[in-house]
């Protein structure tokens, strides 16, 4: 039972600790995918767009005069790439602006802005000359689609970017149809997103951080959680004393005490066993009260229950029953094992010295009343039976016990 007690709050405040980590988690690592999502997707239109607007200034016508790797960075080869160069260097983030021919199933580089003197960035970058055929192995995911998407008319972009040099780079391929309708070719760029890497990678910093700051408050609510679920179980035990036990000796409280009794008569209909009542009484009590005063009677009352409780075993059952007088019930206990313990009390209780406030010392005694339980009695009978053998016990001279089952 003590453990239930400490258990409760501790799995309380463990899980509203763990309740707030695990909201904080989720709503940070969706807040986080929803973002990443929605930069890439901004990122992909960007590209869309840029490949369109550079599509525009594809010519087929132009494009078909160009047959020979010669041909590359000639009068003609400048004069129709000059477009394709401005934007690219209108735009930091181009890694690589060309265009590409389909002839014969077969792809192959027609304008790299790689090879014009004119681009701005242009060191480190690999230069395709005209008609370099482009190989590709159809198998891989990233191009078993590439071309039958451009056929149809539509754009190709990449779903997730990739690491290419120390950049992280996305590419997208715009279809080039000819005047008659055929598909001719597309216009590439590959785009370098390492500014947008960078700032997903700051992001996911502050997501940790998010995450670690939620740790640290579900750690400060799951304590305060404890704190104040220990209080609770605390006002609940002072609550539960107040209603269940006298507040001056701790023993039981009457209406409780008969509330236990009610149920071990109960469950004796159930299951028979023995149940043993004693009616405990201190001897000359009014005259301790009159002779030392109050103060020092409560002092023996409380002695007294001290002295019974560390007599009695743990499923024994002691009450304070007005004024006096305390009440025991002892379960699975037959009328010979309730003497002895009597006879044990008793010697206890002898061997008892109590101080007067003005540090008189005196003894105290009781006169005991036993009574053994039978099936055809209800409580307050079998309470009569304990009673009145008390009461002989008092009238043959106290500071003794009497059995009611032997009185005559």
């Amino acid at each position: 039972m003590k453990l239930l007690k400490v258990q409760r709050p501790l799995i309380s405040a463990y899980l509203s600790g763990m309740v707030v980590f695990f909201l904080a988690l989720i709503i940070t690592l969706v807040m986080y995918t929803l973002n990443d999502r929605f930069q890439f997707k901004l990122v992909q239109k960007e590209l869309v767009d840029l490949a369109r607007i550079a599509s525009k200034y594809v010519n087929t016508a132009e494009h078909q005069l160009l047959t020979k790797p010669e041909q590359t960075n000639n009068d003609f080869y400048r004069k129709i790439i000059t477009p394709l160069v401005d934007i690219h260097n209108a735009v930091p983030d181009i890694l690589y602006l060309y265009t590409m021919r389909e002839i014969d199933k077969k792809i192959y580089y027609i304008l790299d802005t790689a090879n014009d003197n004119r681009l701005i960035k242009k060191e480190g970058l690999d230069k395709s000359l005209v008609m370099d055929i482009y190989e590709f192995d159809k198998s891989e995911d990233a191009f078993r689609n590439w071309l039958p998407t451009l056929h149809v008319g539509k754009i190709d972009i990449d779903d997730e970017f990739y690491l290419e040099n120390g950049q992280y780079i996305i590419s997208a391929s715009v279809p080039i149809f000819d005047q008659n309708g055929g598909f001719f070719g597309l216009l590439g760029i590959d785009f370098n997103i390492s500014l947008y890497e960078k700032n997903r990678q700051e992001i996911l910093k502050i997501a940790f951080a998010v995450i670690f700051i939620a740790l640290i408050i579900s750690i400060l609510i799951a304590r305060k959680v404890y704190s104040i679920s220990t209080k609770l179980e605390k006002t609940h035990a002072q609550l539960y004393l107040q209603a269940h036990t006298d507040f001056l000796t701790n023993a039981y409280n009457r209406r409780y005490f008969i509330e236990l009794a009610e149920r071990e008569i109960n469950r004796s209909q159930r299951r028979p066993h023995t149940l043993s009542l004693l009616m405990i009484d201190i001897d000359y009590f009014k005259i301790i009260n009159d002779k030392y005063g109050h103060l020092t009677g409560d002092k023996v009352l409380i002695l007294l229950v001290k002295t019974i409780k560390k007599t009695m075993r743990k499923n024994d059952i002691l009450a304070r029953f007005g004024g006096e007088e305390f009440i025991m019930l002892l379960p699975d206990t037959e009328l010979e094992k309730s003497v002895i313990f009597t006879k044990r009390l008793q010697k206890e209780l002898s061997l008892l010295k109590v101080k007067s406030l003005e540090g008189e010392s005196f003894n105290i005694t009781v006169s005991i009343g036993i009574s053994q339980f039978e099936s055809k009695l209800d409580f307050d009978s079998w309470l009569n039976q304990a009673d009145d053998a008390m009461y002989k016990a008092k009238e043959s001279g106290r500071d003794q016990f009497k059995c009611y089952s032997l009185l005559e």
